[in-house]
């Protein structure tokens, strides 16, 4: 620790003292500015929308599962489970909500679970459970990718899946990892120490819901997400991790007035 305190230290002591001899007011929750929640029916003509999309400030979900809000809510990472009622997969509900600004993923989680919580009386706890994950190093022979030069927000990167695999536009090799996570079903965690960002496709057999497929036919000639990973001079590395679960203690099914 330096012996001579800066001012700018000063001032965070200044204010730290100030904090603890005045209580802080409590945080205020984000939450929409309204939003409408109704319980709706599928309708037999087959002309509906399943699941939510974002638009700046308002979210709209035409024919949603409540599993729908919770994973916008309680996203999970490579192979954590939620534990809720299997009607969360079968009841479906239309949401007009709108937001006083242009969200952010942030915001947009904190308000779903916000408005879960005030609507449906959700209550969720955490579980850390151990499993089985990997590390994503560079390969010995060294990284086979070129950097690109962006000026813009890196968390803007591009993902776009395609039928054999997913192209990837300006991003970090921690969200590589993250995409990696949810193709294995594991917990995937950047160690390769690079910080550049990149464009580049990977392609590898990939099972019908486009998940990564670990053992193909024989006549897929594709080859394996790991041996794909390879190619492009990185590799995964077995490690022990640890993932949160989420387990519901009580949701309603009838969400409350508007």
């Amino acid at each position: 620790m330096k012996q001579q305190l800066s001012p700018v230290l000063l001032i965070a002591l200044s204010v730290a003292t100030l904090s603890a001899q005045t209580p802080a007011a409590p945080a205020i929750p984000l939450e929409f500015e309204t939003a409408l929640v109704k319980q709706v029916t599928v309708p037999s003509d087959g002309r509906f929308m399943f699941g939510c999309r974002v638009e700046l400030a308002q979210l709209t979900c035409g024919y949603a599962h409540l599993r729908d809000l919770l994973s916008i809510a309680y996203p999970l990472t490579g192979g954590a489970k939620l534990n809720a009622p299997e009607w969360i997969d079968t009841l479906t509900y239309r949401v007009v909500a709108k937001a006083p600004d242009r969200m952010k993923p942030g915001d947009l989680k904190a308000m779903v679970g916000q408005l879960l919580a005030s609507r449906f009386q959700l209550k969720i706890h955490e579980e850390e459970r151990a499993m089985q994950g990997y590390a994503l190093l560079v390969d010995p022979k060294g990284l086979k990718l070129n950097p690109v030069k962006f000026d813009g927000d890196p968390a803007k990167g591009y993902i776009h899946y395609v039928a054999s695999g997913i192209e990837f536009s300006h991003i970090s090799m921690v969200r590589f990892a993250t995409t990696l996570s949810y193709q294995l079903n594991r917990p995937v965690v950047d160690e390769t120490g690079v910080k550049d960002l990149f464009d580049f496709k990977l392609i590898y057999a990939m099972t019908r819901n486009m998940a990564a497929d670990l053992n193909p036919p024989a006549d897929n000639n594709q080859p394996t997400i790991l041996e794909a990973i390879k190619k492009i001079g990185l590799k995964l590395e077995s490690r022990p991790a640890q993932v949160t679960d989420y387990i519901v203690d009580h949701l309603e099914r009838i969400p409350s007035d508007n």
